[in-house]
């Protein structure tokens, strides 16, 4: 007898691994821009940052930036920016 649970359970599966795929790959490529920009920015400043958070509208956001200017001791801090594009799929390409 087939059991017709196996079915919702495997679509289920997909879904959830679907999303955390996309998720996944749009939360790399943030950190790798905002890894760049660090990198880009050692030689006059030194910029940290705490978290990353993206959503699949095509959103994401960088939270915790913390900017000191090497020559100055004053350190530059936002809380959050926050960008949208159009096309979800710029964050993941």
């Amino acid at each position: 007898m087939r059991r017709p649970y196996k079915i919702p359970i495997i679509v289920l599966l997909v879904a959830v691994g679907a999303f955390l795929l996309v998720k996944g790959l749009m939360y790399f490529r943030v950190k790798s821009m905002m890894d760049d920009f660090v990198q880009q920015a050692s030689d006059s400043a030194e910029v940290t940052y705490s978290g990353i958070s993206t959503e699949l509208t095509g959103g994401a956001s960088v939270e915790g930036i913390k900017i000191r200017p090497l020559p100055l001791e004053q350190l530059v801090e936002i809380h959050r920016v926050h960008f949208t594009t159009d096309d979800p799929l710029a964050l993941i390409t």
